[in-house]
Formats: C-alpha cells, structure tokens, sequence
C-alpha cells in the first residue's frame, strides 16, 4: 500500500509541473498524451525429472501500465508500474518502478531509465537467457541504444540487476543483438552476453565471476521463397562461452553448435532447437541462475528442445498461444505444457511492438 500512495503522488507531482510547463508553451495533452497498458498471463507447467532442472509449476500475471508525455518531437518520458503476481505465492513485493525517457528518431532509438523488456526488437534464445527468468523480471534497468532499418537492426543494452551492498553483490549484464538480411533471404546474426557478478561490501569469503556467451549464426529465410508459410526459416551457429572465478584464476570455455528451425502455418507452427557440445554453465553448481541466466538443460552434452504451438488472435492486440514443449537431454525425455494470455493497447503513437524472434515472454 505505501508503494501505491508513493506512485500515486509521485504521478500527481509529475502531472502538476507538465500543466504548469504546458501552460507557457502551447502544449497540446490532446496531441502529446501517451499509455499503454500491458498484459501477460502465463500458465507453465514444467514438472521436469532430469537431473538439470528443479520441477515447478508457474502459474500467474502481470501488468505493466504506463502514462507519459512526448517532450518535444522524437522525445517522451514514461512512468508507471509493473506488478507481477505468482498465484499462491507470499512474496508481496512484486510492484516494481517503470520510469524512462525515449528518444526515438529512424533509424536511431535510446531509452534510459526502467523499462520493459517489450522495447527490445529480439530477445536472447533459452540458450542465453531462460524464459522463466523473464517471467519474473520484465524489466531492463539502464540504457537501450538501438539502430533498425527495413534490412535488419542491432541493438546493445545494460542491465543493472544489483546495487553493491553489505550481503549484496553487484551485479550487471551487458547484452547486444542483431540480424541484417540480403534480399530478405539471407542473413547474419549474433547475441552477445557478458554478466559481471562482483563483490559486495562485506567482500570477505567472496570472489568475483564473470560469465560471456556469444553466439554468432547464419540463416535462410525460406518464406520469402514459399509467402504461404508465415515462418520458415533455419539458423545455425556456435555458442561460446567463458565462465571464471577469480578466486579460482581458470578460464572455463565450452563450445557447442546451436541450431533453430522454424515453421508457422495459419498459426499452427514447430520450433525446433538442437544443442551439440560442452556444458554451457560450468559454474552453475556454485552460484546458480544468479550468474548463469541459460536454460539449465545447456548442462547437458546434447539436447534438443521441440515446440509445438497454436497461436490465436494472430493480428490483435489480444493473443492466446498454447504449447507443447519436448525436451530430450542427454538421451532423457521430458515434457512441459504451457499457455500463454496477452494483451497490450495503447496509443498508437507510443509503442510499435516489434515481432519477436525469440523468447515470447
């Protein structure tokens, strides 16, 4: 409740010096008012028995509303909530901050402050950053800098996921992505993530870790030669990392061949994704999903994961997506069931949502 009270004045503050500064300078609400609102709801039924996974079940949603202002042209600042509610769960704190500023001019965007992971034009594959991890933290706190033209895009961010502390560590991911296509046929790809997982204060009996993936690819677009498929298209490449302690002063450097295969028809599609090499989370035994941000089941030598999935409401703002996930590691199979519920209106001159190319949440 005193975080609502807090967002509440904060929101009429805000409000009070934008009329005042509207007043003096012709600005228009009718014309440079912006919201949007948010919705996804998630229902993940992942009750795994492999020895690279915990078996849970999450069930839950949230919301992200957001009002703003353009500033002048090619600005806006944006303010508002994100409240994420696991059903069941006795957590309360699950109201975060979204406050940031835009900047938006072709082919160049900036955004700095908090804000949601939905700004982003791809976001990294399960191999880099595990779905159920986004679920949990849809926000980026930092700076975006992106560059978009029709034949691809590249975008770089920073993270900030933790403020040094007397038990708390600091800790910050630095990410960049992007694809470029020739004659939209084509194209070229990479994710890059390097996580620094420093000390905190009270530094005795801690060491600090760093852990990069980069995974570069090449791919064909089928669909620009068969326009009756909505997807089809394969990508293949390598996926690299080097994990260390430095308390321990040895490189880890697995290396492993990624590969993806998509097919979307009406919205019945298969995503198929196959993993052949080292353990990717070499230190995950020690410090767990705080360093390591990759689907657990990289643990294993080889492993193919495959999506079947309906999606409805393709061309709304509404979508309903159901699938069923086959999970094959090291020789072991598991299944997993999910649905996913969304829903995102606004003004129209706020947000233009990217099609995603990877994760969905």
């Amino acid at each position: 409740m005193k975080f609502i009270k807090k967002a509440f004045l904060l929101s009429v503050f805000l409000m009070n010096i934008v009329t005042c500064w509207a007043q003096d300078s012709g600005f228009s609400w009718k014309d440079n008012f912006l919201w949007d609102v948010d919705f996804y709801g998630l229902f993940d039924n992942r009750e795994f028995k492999a020895p690279h996974q915990v078996p849970q079940t999450i069930f839950g949603a949230r919301i992200t509303p957001e009002i703003g202002f353009k500033v002048y042209e090619n600005s806006s600042v944006m303010a508002g909530i994100s409240w994420r509610d696991e059903f069941g769960e006795k957590d309360y704190e699950k109201v975060k901050y979204v406050l940031y500023y835009r900047y938006d001019t072709k082919p160049f965007k900036m955004t700095f402050g908090s804000f949601p992971r939905t700004l982003l034009t791809q976001e990294l594959p399960n191999a880099i950053l595990y779905d159920s991890l986004l679920f949990a933290n849809p926000l980026i706190q930092g700076a975006l800098f992106q560059y978009i033209r029709s034949n691809g895009y590249a975008e770089a961010y920073i993270d900030w996921r933790g403020k040094q502390g007397i038990d708390q560590r600091e800790m910050f991911s630095i990410v960049s992505n992007g694809r470029f296509y020739y004659h939209n046929l084509l194209f070229a790809g990479w994710n890059l993530l390097v996580n620094h997982y420093a000390k905190p204060l009270n530094s005795e009996g801690y060491n600090v870790v760093d852990n990069i993936m980069a995974n570069p690819y090449l791919g064909v677009n089928f669909a620009e030669l068969t326009p009756v498929f909505d997807s089809l298209q394969f990508q293949a490449g390598a996926l690299i990392s080097m994990n260390r302690d430095r308390g321990m002063e040895v490189w880890h450097k697995p290396v492993g061949f990624l590969a993806e295969f998509d097919i979307e028809w009406k919205g019945l599609g298969l995503h198929q994704t196959f993993y052949a090499g080292d353990n990717q989370l070499s230190l995950f035994y020690k410090y767990g999903a705080s360093l390591h941000n990759s689907d657990p089941f990289y643990q294993a030598s080889t492993y193919s994961r495959t999506d079947i999935y309906y999606r409805l409401f393709r061309k709304s703002p509404v979508g309903i997506k159901a699938l069923f996930n086959i999970h094959v590691a090291d020789g072991r199979v598991q299944y997993q069931q999910q649905l996913v519920v969304s829903l995102n209106v606004g003004k129209d001159s706020f947000k233009k949502k990217n099609k995603k190319i990877g994760n969905d949440q």
